[in-house]
């Protein structure tokens, strides 16, 4: 099928209504989702459209040693260093909300505010 064949047959504003709708309430489990299982001296984007947030940790916390400890409980993200060309910002990263369903968000980010939580504690 083509393109202009699916837009013949199927209503996509409809389509695209329904799916903004979906990645709406997913963006909000994910903000609600930090804001109570995540420390207070975090910062993050809460994005009026998108499919990510970017969450700031303190500084001289590693994202990428926050991720090898997340790894361990199936839980992954992108460090911040990784979209920077000269690796800066290694105290930040990114959270993808697309893909999982609602339980799964809120149940992977109350496991990684814990790893936060914990590896924020150790480097004091």
């Amino acid at each position: 099928m083509t393109i202009a064949e699916y837009l013949k047959r199927y209503d996509i504003d409809k389509h695209i209504a329904k799916i903004v709708e979906v990645y709406r309430k997913r963006r909000n489990v994910a903000i609600e989702s930090i804001e109570r299982y995540f420390p207070d001296t975090i910062k993050f984007t809460r994005p009026e459209g998108g499919l990510f947030t970017w969450i700031e940790l303190p500084v001289g916390i590693s994202a990428r040693e926050v991720l090898v400890r997340s790894l361990e409980k199936k839980i992954a993200f992108v460090p911040g260093g990784s979209f920077y060309p000269d690796g800066n910002k290694e105290n930040t990263f990114r959270i993808n909300y697309s893909n999982m369903p609602e339980d799964k968000i809120e149940k992977g980010l109350k496991t990684l505010g814990e790893v936060v939580k914990e590896y924020i504690r150790q480097s004091e």
